[in-house]
């Protein structure tokens, strides 16, 4: 492809004071802003995920030409989802015409513009992404010191309604990103580690019993299910979440919430959520390509509205693949270099139905390896464990 330079052209005003037209030239505020507004700045501003704003031409202008190659590079907006299978609704790629026109605006100087043709910043809510939710879960503080072992605190909290209601949408706020490694929330009294005398007392309450709520992880974004489905609470539902702190190298504390938003109406479709779990991982050292399976079997005729796979540092790619009663298979969903840093919930654009009997088996690698940046410890055996430093393996659904 042979690209021409747009020229700048000078016009001369009548008292002789040169004045800048700039034509067909791209430019920050009428090319590039309008990209970045629609895919970036979602993560990239202050208090969240990314690590630098892109909300202004004099924050972007210093990583211009960091920008260009990681979009031409593919590697960021971070999807890194195999577009051979599966259509998205929350597919954030951007388009090869997106990607040149940074490209050139980088290579062209990455000019400023005229301020006259800035779109509208976007506005966003204070904290919440889905905006104030209908009630609030606030979890005890918890101090994360600067190093330390990995924490799993177990908290529980009790939602007292006026009346059962459904649940439409879900978002987990965590007070300090850095250190929130992951929070399982579950409908009920439940205890996955010890220590923690909230749920031993939620327990006497009558507990054990529970189920999976949602489950957020690093980049996880805000909950939002199709129309008419949603989860059920019943008027005084008790919630269990188990917590993973890890240090970021400096003293800190968190309190995160959860915010829920309620549907109106009817419930049309309840929402579950079940996993393809291997416990049994045994990296060995050096290891660069590791492969492990799951399975899970439906035993109801249902629809999967969302993916999320979850391994660690060491976690390569991960595929979920249906083998359907007639024997038919499908891939639903493959992430060939998955990122622990950036997890996303994977949304179909259409809900993908699964006839009872259908299994859905899950796949994973692992790079034990030095190649592999990430890699805490590339000289030990890895092991399915909680810790940032082990491994996991879990295709939730």
């Amino acid at each position: 492809m042979i690209r021409v330079r747009h020229a700048i052209v000078f016009a001369v005003l009548v008292v002789g004071v040169p004045m800048l037209s700039y034509g067909d030239a791209l430019t920050y505020a009428k090319d590039v802003a309008p990209i970045l507004f629609d895919n970036c700045v979602r993560c990239h501003r202050s208090g969240e995920v990314a690590p630098m704003s892109l909300l202004t031409y004099d924050e972007v202008r210093p990583f211009a030409k960091a920008m260009k190659e990681k979009v031409v590079k593919g590697d960021m907006p971070p999807w890194k989802v195999d577009p051979k299978y599966g259509v998205f609704a929350n597919d954030m790629r951007l388009t090869k015409g997106q990607i040149e026109t940074i490209a050139a605006w980088v290579d062209d100087g990455a000019p400023r513009g005229n301020p006259a043709d800035m779109p509208p910043a976007p506005v966003f809510g204070e904290g919440w992404q889905l905006g104030e939710p209908d009630y609030v879960v606030e979890l005890p503080e918890q101090i994360v010191p600067a190093a330390m072992e990995d924490l799993f605190p177990n908290r529980f909290a009790m939602v007292d309604l006026p009346e059962a209601r459904w649940v439409r949408a879900i978002e987990f706020m965590p007070g300090d990103k850095r250190v929130v490694h992951h929070v399982l929330s579950f409908l009920g009294d439940l205890r996955m580690s010890s220590g923690s005398d909230d749920v031993e007392e939620a327990q006497q309450r009558g507990g054990g019993q529970a189920e999976i709520f949602l489950v957020y992880v690093a980049g996880s974004q805000a909950t939002v299910y199709p129309e008419g489905m949603g989860r059920k609470l019943t008027k005084k539902q008790p919630m269990t979440f188990n917590m993973h702190y890890h240090a970021c190298g400096e003293d800190t504390k968190d309190v995160t919430k959860l915010g829920l938003y309620f549907g109106e109406g009817d419930l049309k479709k309840s929402i579950s959520t079940t996993f393809a779990v291997n416990l049994g991982l045994k990296i060995p050292p050096g290891e660069a390509n590791y492969e492990k399976t799951a399975m899970y079997l439906f035993d109801a005729d249902s629809r999967i509205v969302s993916f999320l796979p979850h391994m660690h540092m060491r976690g390569k790619s991960m595929m979920y693949r249906a083998i359907y009663p007639d024997g038919r298979e499908e891939t639903l969903l493959n992430v060939p270099q998955y990122d622990y840093n950036w997890q996303w919930i994977y949304y179909p654009k259409e809900p993908v139905s699964v006839p009872a009997g259908t299994r859905v088996v899950v796949t994973a690698a692992y790079d034990n390896s030095e190649a592999n940046t990430a890699n805490p410890d590339p000289k030990r055996t890895v092991y399915y464990r909680d810790p940032t430093f082990e491994e996991m393996f879990v295709g939730f659904m």
